[in-house]
């Protein structure tokens, strides 16, 4: 049912991109079973996630450089604002790659920006060739290597305003359940001794408040990172090549999805499930714009959905079912026993109370899924023995 009218609806949230999600998870889901199952090599194992992350950003930046339109606006418009690179020189990079304007031929595309930046506009002028990266990133001069660092540390200031917020969250989440438990345990029979119930929750709280820190500090470097990196390899393959050509965004493009080395491994999966059905959209449109004769058929986004649908629902039943077992009543001893009923009749006859534990039992982690589905939680379905698959934890 989600699987096909969730695309088929579209109102909040773009059909092909749902389309595209669920077809990632229904992957992960199979990468999860074969890594249980020892079926994957090693090194795809350590290493899957950041690799399917660094190729899924290369396919996402190279597109914002050139395709901007292949992304959702709003993603799009929230990498502008990351990356702060002045929008005048984006244009100069697509209309040389266009050949709208050309190295030797004079052209004044730069010149307000120039000076806007209080700068020659004789050295953009295209008609001298080459322009130097003094141009490029003017508050660090010709040094590349401090455009780097200036840029990853703008970058990382920024993002702290991203993080934080999301990090703290998280960090209330867990931290709640922890509170809860100790204002239940009246005796305080499950502390250490000589720890009161209000020591516990300060400890509690400071150590959720560290990692929160620590986990905001951890991303905010590697967004930084990642722009620095995008900035700088742009300026090492224009350098070295001297051209304003394709190759120095895709490098920059390359080189910015390395900085994930600095999260977590958990971190980076669910890092890599989040950018790979955006870089799957834009390869997408990035083919039809080339003229290969591809375009859309309809409605193969409700296919897309419902296959995935057939991948992930019976896990989720199965899940169900577990969760179903867990609140039935404990059955009778065997002097006392029943005649022999099957487990639903059990369940549901022993006890009258039992029946609404089960509809919810039956409804939770249905709730789970479609979140799951539609927002890319962490939250996995669990496998028998209660463990979650990550395939991707490189």
């Amino acid at each position: 049912m989600v699987a096909v009218l969730g695309p088929l609806r579209g109102t909040f949230v773009d059909p092909v991109e749902l389309s595209l999600h669920a077809a990632v998870r229904a992957a992960e889901h199979v990468l999860a079973s074969a890594t249980r199952k020892g079926q994957l090599p090693a090194a795809f194992r350590e290493h899957g996630a950041t690799l399917v992350f660094v190729a899924a950003c290369t396919q996402i930046m190279f597109s914002w450089f050139y395709q901007p339109e292949a992304l959702p606006r709003s993603y799009a418009v929230w990498i502008d604002r990351m990356a702060q690179m002045d929008t005048r020189l984006l244009t100069a990079l697509r209309q040389l790659r266009s050949g709208r304007v050309r190295y030797g031929r004079a052209s004044p595309i730069l010149r307000d920006y120039c000076l806007d930046h209080h700068l020659d506009p004789r050295q953009a002028d295209l008609v001298h060739g080459h322009i130097p990266c003094s141009i490029v990133h003017p508050r660090c001069g010709e040094s590349c290597v401090a455009n780097l660092g200036d840029r990853a540390w703008r970058g990382a200031l920024a993002a702290l305003l991203v993080y934080v917020p999301v990090h703290a969250l998280a960090g209330v989440v867990a931290l709640v359940p922890k509170l809860l438990a100790l204002q239940r345990d009246g005796s305080g029979a499950s502390l250490p001794a000589g720890t009161s119930r209000l020591a516990a929750a300060g400890a509690a709280v400071l150590t959720a408040a560290a990692r929160v820190a620590s986990n905001s500090a951890r991303s905010s470097a590697f967004l930084g990172l990642f722009i620095g990196l995008a900035w700088y390899g742009v300026c090492l393959t224009r350098n070295a090549f001297k051209s304003d050509l394709s190759l120095g965004p895709f490098m920059g493009s390359f080189l910015a999805g390395w900085a994930i080395l600095l999260e977590p491994r958990r971190r980076r999966a669910e890092l890599a499930m989040f950018t790979v059905p955006r870089a799957l959209h834009a390869a997408w449109f990035g083919l039809k714009s080339a003229g290969l004769g591809l375009r859309d058929v309809p409605f193969v986004h409700v296919a897309v959905a419902a296959a995935a649908g057939a991948v992930l629902v019976p896990d989720w039943e199965r899940h169900v079912a577990q969760e179903a077992a867990a609140t039935r009543p404990r059955a009778p001893s065997k002097a006392h026993a029943e005649p022999a009923a099957d487990d639903a009749t059990r369940a549901l006859d022993a006890d009258h109370g039992a029946a609404p534990k089960l509809r919810h039992a039956k409804l939770k982690p249905l709730v789970r899924a479609v979140l799951w589905l539609l927002l890319g939680t962490p939250e996995a379905p669990h496998g028998p023995e209660g463990a979650a698959g990550a395939p991707l934890t490189g």
